[in-house]
């Protein structure tokens, strides 16, 4: 399938996901619904299609002007993660030896993660889960009731003296900098760099960080957030070069 064709493909179903959630359309079984809404990815790299005559007047008639704004937001940073990668990444913990315990997904998406999470892993874990986007809000809400949601930026969430087990995300990645009122000694990081930053203050000891991060995250000459984590005591346990057409 041509880019052209899999963007055309992209926006139509997150286009009939979004009808869906405006005419709450009872008649359809949960299960009915769901598999709908699994088919939403988000508007990363639709920048373009968004701003299209015929989908914005669709995005107008489903959406208020404030989720339109919300989901604009989204556009430059975040990108949906492949189901074979979430795949991967779970049973690269549960070889590890991870059983549960304390979740953070702090860019949760569309629930990509959780809906892979191996079931013995969720039995025996709490989820904790934050996301910016209040559309993407709305599909956690009816997908995932039972994890704790919060609707925010990474960076406006307290954590008091929680701390986690494991952190799992495919954080936005950009040249964006973060203003971190709570860890002043963060802000001015870029975003990617910042997630894994943040992550570090509140994991536990022997806890993992299970990221997608771009393959120069460690390369970068300024800037960079290799010392914070390592004075977090976040050492590198292992790391995979994925495929250059994962995210195709």
């Amino acid at each position: 399938m041509k880019k052209e064709e899999m963007i055309k493909e992209r926006v139509e179903k997150n286009l009939q996901v979004l009808q869906l959630l405006a005419n709450n359309e009872l008649n359809m079984s949960k299960e009915e619904k769901i598999k709908i809404l699994n088919q939403y990815t988000g508007w990363g790299g639709l920048r373009d299609a968004i701003y299209t005559p015929s989908v914005y007047r669709r995005l107008k008639r489903y959406l208020s002007d404030e989720e339109i704004t919300s989901v604009k937001k989204t556009v430059n940073s975040a990108y949906y993660t492949p189901d074979l990668l979430i795949k991967f990444i779970w049973a690269a913990l549960v070889r590890m030896g991870f059983k549960g315990g304390d979740i953070l997904e702090p860019a949760i998406g569309t629930g990509v993660f959780l809906d892979h999470i191996p079931p013995r892993v969720k039995h025996a874990s709490n989820v904790d889960a934050i996301e910016i986007d209040r559309v993407t809000c709305n599909i956690l809400v009816y997908k995932q009731p039972e994890i704790n949601l919060i609707y925010s930026g990474f960076e406006n969430a307290y954590f008091g003296k929680k701390q986690y087990d494991l952190i799992i995300s495919n954080p936005p990645y950009g040249r964006e900098v973060i203003n971190d009122i709570f860890y002043p000694d963060l802000s001015g990081l870029i975003i990617h760099h910042w997630f894994v930053a943040k992550s570090a203050k509140i994991i536990k000891d022997k806890g993992i960080i299970a990221m997608v991060l771009p393959q120069f995250f460690l390369d970068n000459v300024k800037d960079h957030a290799r010392n914070i984590i390592a004075a977090s005591g976040v050492n590198l346990l292992t790391a995979y070069r994925l495929p250059d057409n994962l995210f195709a």
